[in-house]
């Protein structure tokens, strides 16, 4: 046998290291795309429910601000005049609303807050030069506001300083125009997206949580969410885009309903910002699987290392465990293979010889004279279609057949198993002789009964219930769990007495003491076995009992019916018992018999 210093399968163990540490990274990596994937997912579908939320709150404050600025500047224009008494209600008006610049009625005298441009440095001249530069704006809002509307102009490059510019209609049905500081409405930008900002119905953009493009006066046509926003006349929505240099983002808008039909508010979110926070988590998760992997590695060859002897002597161990369920199963062979497959209950079984106490079948051949005459391929078919039945019969009710021999088989129950105590081992063994009956009373039935009587192998059973000593028997490699005692012997005697009284199935004085109480049963003259001083008592049997109220006892219920029964089915000398192989009888807790 190789040691372990010289055993080949080393290099083995070393590549299937490298093989399960390259397995476990790949295995991590796949992982880790498919988590980042799932959860990148659950963030976008975050994302646009956060920029549709932004632009609904956004829109809602926004209208409400406009709404409430235009009630302002409607009670200014109505309540000022050109005389002394309307410059002292002005003056007091804009005390107290500071962020008030001006107001440029439909006639009259422009009414200027010096406050406000004093205070800033700015030229009061402003208001004057943005209604020239945007005429246009007069013309739309003349045209297309209700007098309860609002349009809506950034007029912070003219002015130097964030301003909206609102154009409104007063009680005349004029167009006149306020002039408000955008900082009042910057505080009503939802802060939760990346990018928030208002356009008016020419995409100029009014306010923006980025405070260039209103400085600059800057047009929002060109992006991507805006010309979503103009292709359609829903009140609101919401998509993802990809725009050069920005990358992918999340976009919704929502519609002004009193700032002008074409003003919106609208939300961006960049999925780089969205994610910024998982690809941190997942490089960081990356980075302690890799360190995990290279401590797998490290213990790994660690372990191949400097326990070698121990994975030897485990390798050796699974070897010997292995040739010793094989030699379990040679030894046991004639154990059925559910047996078998138990090798924790075979290895239990004691294999230096024990005393059970077991009930013993010995099935004998009948009838090979009377086949002698026929070809050897047809008394072999004979031969085995009778051993056959008796396999069948002991196998349904768990019994192990010991051996096959040129005169019969013997069947054991008990050993090495028990299906639950000497009682219960008696019933059993009975009821498989019983079985075996009915197959044999079945097929000289279906083979033409009487008629045929001489051409046919039948089989009778002698059965008693001992001790016998329980091991395997044998030599190196040939040895088999067999049964040696007086009990064996005495079936086998008690077999050979069915020719002389006629009978299929005696039982011993032992096994009548167990199961007698169960079965039909008449004692038969007193036999002396192998020059005994004492005759030994024997018994046949001849039914079961039936003890159920209500059921009637079927036949045979003596010998004169049993022997009738027998020769009706074609076997001299046999009894037979019409007994249902699929549905065996069974004893129940008060001792009946159950169907």
């Amino acid at each position: 046998m190789k040691s372990e210093r010289g055993c080949a399968g080393w290099p083995f163990v070393h590549g299937i290291t490298f093989v399960n540490v390259a397995f476990l990274a790949a295995l991590a990596v796949t992982a880790a795309a498919l988590v980042y994937d799932r959860i990148g997912e659950e963030l976008d579908a975050g994302a646009a429910e956060l920029v549709r939320r932004a632009a609904l709150d956004t829109a809602a404050r926004v209208e409400a601000a406009l709404g409430a600025a235009r009630a302002d500047a409607l009670v200014l224009s109505e309540s000022s005049g050109d005389g002394r008494q309307g410059r002292v209600w002005s003056d007091g008006f804009f005390a107290l609303h500071p962020e008030f610049a001006a107001l440029l009625p439909s006639s009259g005298t422009p009414l200027i807050n010096k406050a406000f441009f004093a205070g800033r440095g700015l030229d009061e001249n402003a208001p004057a030069r943005y209604l020239e530069a945007e005429q246009e704006l007069v013309l739309r809002a003349d045209a297309a506001v209700t007098r309860d509307g609002i349009l809506a102009g950034n007029a912070s490059p003219h002015f130097g300083v964030p301003v909206l510019a609102l154009f409104f209609k007063d009680r005349r049905g004029s167009v006149a125009v306020a002039f408000f500081s955008s900082a009042a409405f910057l505080a009503l930008l939802d802060g939760g997206p990346e990018r928030v900002y208002v356009v008016n119905g020419r995409d100029d953009v009014l306010l923006d949580t980025d405070p260039d493009p209103v400085a600059g006066g800057e047009n929002f046509w060109q992006r991507p969410l805006v010309r979503l926003m103009r292709s359609t006349d829903a009140p609101g929505m919401d998509g993802v885009f990809e725009a050069e240099g920005r990358g992918v983002y999340t976009g919704a808008f929502r519609r002004l309903r009193t700032a002008g039909a074409d003003a919106a508010a609208l939300a961006e979110l960049s999925r780089d910002s969205t994610r910024a926070g998982l690809r941190r988590a997942m490089r960081s998760g990356l980075r302690l699987c890799v360190a995990a992997l290279g401590l797998v590695a490290l213990f790994s060859f660690a372990l191949s290392f400097s326990t070698r002897r121990y994975l030897y002597n485990i390798f050796l161990r699974q070897e010997k465990e292995i040739a010793c369920g094989l030699r379990l199963k040679n030894i046991f062979r004639s154990l059925p293979e559910s047996r078998l497959a138990d090798t924790d209950a075979l290895g239990k079984v004691p294999l230096n010889g024990e005393n059970r106490v077991v009930t013993v079948v010995f099935a004998g051949l009948r009838g090979n004279e009377a086949i002698r005459g026929l070809s050897p391929q047809r008394m072999l078919r004979m031969l085995n279609g009778a051993i056959s039945l008796a396999l069948d019969s002991f196998a349904k009710t768990g019994g192990v057949v010991d051996r096959l021999a040129g005169d019969g088989l013997t069947g054991v129950w008990g050993a090495p198993f028990s299906n639950g105590g000497p009682e219960r081992d008696a019933l059993d063994a009975v009821r498989g002789a019983l079985l075996l009956r009915a197959a044999l009373v079945k097929r000289g039935g279906a083979a033409g009964g009487a008629a045929a009587a001489g051409r046919q192998v039948t089989l009778s059973c002698g059965i008693n219930s001992g001790p016998v000593l329980a091991g395997p028997l044998g030599g190196e490699g040939r040895s088999a769990y067999t049964f040696t005692g007086g009990a064996v012997r005495r079936a086998a005697f008690l077999e050979s007495l069915n020719r002389r009284f006629g009978t299929d199935i005696l039982l011993g004085e032992s096994t009548m003491a167990l199961v007698g109480k169960y079965f039909i049963t008449e004692e038969l003259p007193p036999v002396k076995a192998g020059g005994a001083g004492k005759p030994i008592r024997i018994f046949a049997v001849i039914n079961i009992k039936v003890t159920k109220k209500g059921t009637e006892q079927p036949k045979p219920v003596n010998m004169t019916e049993l022997r009738e029964l027998l020769n009706a089915a074609g076997l001299p000398g046999k009894a037979g018992l019409a007994v249902s192989q699929k549905s065996p009888p069974r004893v129940g807790r008060d001792g009946d018999w159950r169907a």
